[in-house]
């Protein structure tokens, strides 16, 4: 269990054991050892193996593929059922048993130090440098599918782009264990209080996962409340290519050490900085990290609309 993986004294005892037991119960020089287990830990007996045996051959079997969609064995246990396995559990667990990615109980990507906040007002200064025209807004949606304390956040974010530094400003934030209804009614809510500060939302964006079908409904679900509101912006879909791990640190961990994005202090939600802190500084090791996935949505949908414009500037000879 992980108790006893993540202990110093077993792990060495471990160690030792396979060195001056185990090692030296080959019949030849030529012999071969398999060693079968669930990465607990960096340090654990396959961590060492790895680093200080180089004649070896390492085996990795998870449950869901880097894609995040394909499972290795469907005979035993659907995607469905896997994935509401992973909901469950805290990452660094899902990461450990069912992924074998063992993630060191030290770990902790991002730091208090990283977090930067403005207040709306900045932009209201003759002399602040900061111009809402500036901005290019989104509306980033990763929706949830149950109201169980348990379960996932809905999370809706309002994003902000500089065109010149390129920096992030998040400017309202929605998480809650709502159904789909509620986070179609706070969307508009959202899109409304931005109108009324005087911020252009210039897109809208989706997670979809394809084998959510409530996911694919609630699509739809979006554009139908935009239209039944008179809201005429583009609605793209997001959805993510590799395991939501990888994709966090890919798209956060060198621009929040950047300090790249700047968050509102007065998001009208009080409690929704405390919960964006507290997921940030317990990832991975966290049980929820709904606002993080979804931030860096945000982060990865802007490089992708920004490197298609650069495209499209190109092909135009622009």
């Amino acid at each position: 269990n992980r108790e006893e993986a993540e202990s110093i004294t077993i792990q060495q005892r471990n160690i030792d054991w396979y060195d001056s037991v185990a090692s030296t119960r080959l019949q030849t020089q030529d012999s071969r050892i398999i060693c079968i287990m669930t990465r607990w830990s960096v340090d654990d007996l396959g961590g060492y193996i790895l680093r200080e045996e180089k004649d070896r051959t390492q085996v990795t079997i998870k449950a869901i593929d880097e894609r995040g969609k394909g499972i290795i064995r469907p005979w035993k246990r659907d995607l469905w059922y896997m994935e509401d396995v992973r909901h469950k559990m805290i990452p660094k667990n899902w990461e450990a048993l069912y992924q074998q990615n063992p993630i060191a109980s030290t770990d902790s990507i991002f730091k208090r130090e990283y977090f930067d906040y403005f207040l709306l007002s900045d932009f209201e200064k003759v002399d602040g440098g900061l111009d809402k025209k500036d901005l290019k807004v989104w509306l980033i949606i990763d929706p949830a599918f149950s109201s169980s304390v348990s379960s996932d956040d809905a999370v809706i974010l309002a994003v902000g782009e500089h065109i010149r530094s390129r920096e992030k400003y998040l400017i309202d934030g929605y998480a809650n264990t709502s159904a789909p209804s509620r986070t179609l009614d706070a969307m508009v809510v959202m899109y409304n209080n931005l109108v009324a500060n005087w911020f252009d939302v210039n897109f809208l964006s989706v997670e979809w996962v394809s084998i959510n079908k409530d996911q694919v409904k609630f699509v739809d679900d979006v554009r139908k409340k935009l239209t039944e509101f008179w809201i005429n912006i583009p609605v793209t879909i997001y959805s993510p290519r590799i395991s939501k791990n990888i994709r966090i640190k890919d798209n956060l961990e060198a621009p929040m050490s950047q300090k790249a994005l700047k968050i509102n202090r007065n998001i009208s939600d009080n409690t929704f900085i405390p919960r964006l802190e507290s997921q940030f500084l317990q990832y991975p090791n966290g049980k929820h990290d709904d606002i993080i996935d979804t931030v860096s949505q945000a982060f990865e949908v802007f490089h992708k609309k920004r490197n298609a414009r650069n495209r499209s500037g190109r092909l135009l000879g622009n």
